[in-house]
């Protein structure tokens, strides 16, 4: 029996679907890819022509944000309700990273003293060890990898500009009590969209952030000899400002030194209430698509390309997403699924929302207006949490090569085949995503030879599509854990039955 999830996205949109077949009879290996070259109708026919990618187990993972102005100081990582709904989403990937990143001092046993020093500046942090090993250990507990972004300590090197000389001591105080703690990182980041600085009037170049990374790979080696376990290094979160010549100096000087896991850059495409349904809006990304890939693919071609810190839109000083704000809302699941989708089309290997929780646009809401959260506080779960959820469950790691046959730009389809990467899968190896944007026209779907077609209709709820409720075939899913008990492992909502689908 073929499987399916159907999420019918917006109050003028029509929907999203993903599918699922079963393994056949024949016992093909779990994840071996199954029948990569069946025929999917949709509407019209949509073929499926081969495996084109394969994306990590870990690809639709998320961030946690170190800014101040998105909470980081007033999070208790070890409350409960938290662990219970990131533990729902593994396998993932932990990158702790964003702006604030780059304003934290390490206040560790070896340097009790280095946040005396300070900044002069509001953005300006200390983690201590015990608010650390808190954050570890949510990754532990939630069997997640953790990515750790070094302090670039902007500040300085705004300050100095071209030639700036990055100061690792501090970054050695946090390596030596993770050694000392027995704790493992699966990998360091360094610096979090330097090249913005360019427009504060900084003339600080990419050829110093290499510079950095070199003495980063330095430190690290040090710290951990043995090669076999030692930390990735990925890199260099570039952001808006002339990300393409800051991309290209930056891999140009480190190439010769050393290749990175993966290569990554942020993106916003804006998503808001006016647009959330657009094809051009969603469309957007096709420009950073087109240029960033293929600079790796010429510097650094044995790296993989990562989204490492995409969102709907910027989430602002404030957290709040600005003006005509979708963020939280049913809205931008639309854009969500379609991300994941071309993305792994594209050739990303891994992708990192933006983020976990800590300002509205995350994956999970907290109290006083996503800014803190208490040890035993209750924690929201916002709509998009529900495709990362769903992914996890029906998307194996092959990506296909889809043709719409009627080239509609309103349809949009994505499928992958191998065995989903969650413990709580559904038994399947072939998956699909189809995402209905028009507010006229009807699509159905069939397989052919299927007798019948599983499937799961999200559809907004009782508050709409501008609303934080999300309904499956037509239940209500949770959106408020004030128990962990609460969050479901399995998919909470038995799926429907039907020869063929149509997308509401």
């Amino acid at each position: 029996m073929i499987k399916f999830l159907l999420a019918a996205m917006g109050m003028s949109a029509r929907g999203i679907l993903m599918a699922g077949q079963e393994p056949n009879p024949s016992g093909a290996a779990s994840g071996s890819g199954g029948d990569c070259s069946r025929e999917i109708f949709i509407e019209v026919e949509v073929e499926a022509a081969g495996v084109v990618f394969e994306v990590n187990e870990r690809y639709a993972s998320w961030n946690v944000d170190s800014s101040w102005d998105r909470g980081f100081f007033h999070i208790e990582f070890s409350n409960k309700n938290l662990v219970a709904a990131a533990r729902a989403l593994r396998p993932s990937t932990l990158r702790f990273g964003g702006s604030g990143n780059d304003y934290l001092l390490y206040n560790m046993p070896s340097n009790p003293d280095v946040c005396m020093s300070g900044h002069d500046s509001p953005r300006f942090g200390c983690m201590n060890a015990t608010h650390w090993d808190k954050l570890y250990n949510l990754a532990e507990a939630t069997e997640t990898d953790f990515l750790f972004g070094v302090s670039f300590d902007k500040i300085s090197a705004g300050v100095q500009g071209k030639g700036y000389r990055w100061n690792s001591s501090n970054a050695q105080d946090m390596m030596q009590y993770i050694v000392d703690s027995n704790q493992t990182i699966w990998g360091f980041e360094l610096g979090n969209e330097v090249n913005n600085l360019g427009a504060k009037g900084s003339n600080i170049t990419g050829a110093d952030q290499a510079a950095a990374f070199v003495e980063l790979a330095e430190v690290i080696e040090k710290f951990f000899p043995n090669q076999d376990t030692r930390p990735m290094i990925v890199g260099p979160d570039s952001g808006y400002y002339s990300p393409q010549p800051w991309l290209k100096g930056f891999l140009g000087n480190l190439s010769s030194h050393l290749s990175l896991y993966a290569v990554t850059h942020h993106v916003y495409p804006g998503v808001d209430t006016t647009n959330y349904n657009l094809p051009s809006t969603l469309d957007r990304i096709h420009d950073d698509i087109g240029w960033y890939p293929p600079i790796i693919d010429s510097l650094m071609p044995s790296s993989q390309v990562w989204a490492g810190e995409n969102g709907p839109t910027g989430g602002g000083s404030d957290g709040t997403c600005g003006d005509n704000s979708a963020c939280g809302t049913y809205a931008t699941t639309l854009w969500y699924a379609d991300e994941l989708g071309l993305r792994a089309r594209s050739g990303f290997s891994q992708h990192q929302r933006q983020d976990l929780l800590g300002g509205r646009y995350g994956l999970l809401g907290i109290d006083h207006d996503n800014e803190a959260l208490g040890a035993h506080s209750h924690v929201a779960i916002h709509p998009d949490f529900w495709i990362n959820f769903m992914w996890k469950r029906v998307m194996g790691a092959k990506v296909l090569n889809v043709t719409v046959a009627n080239t509609n730009a309103e349809v949009r389809v994505y499928a992958h085949c191998g065995m989903p990467p969650s413990p709580n899968r559904i038994d399947s190896e072939l998956g699909l995503v189809v995402i209905n944007l028009s507010n006229t026209t009807e699509s159905s779907i069939g397989v052919p030879g299927a007798t019948a077609l599983t499937g799961w209709s999200l559809t907004p709820g009782r508050d709409g599509v501008f609303g934080s409720k999300i309904d499956m075939n037509g239940v209500e899913l949770l959106d408020l854990i004030q128990e962990p008990g609460q969050v479901p492992e399995d998919v909470p909502v038995a799926g429907g039955v039907k020869k063929n689908w149509s997308l509401p």
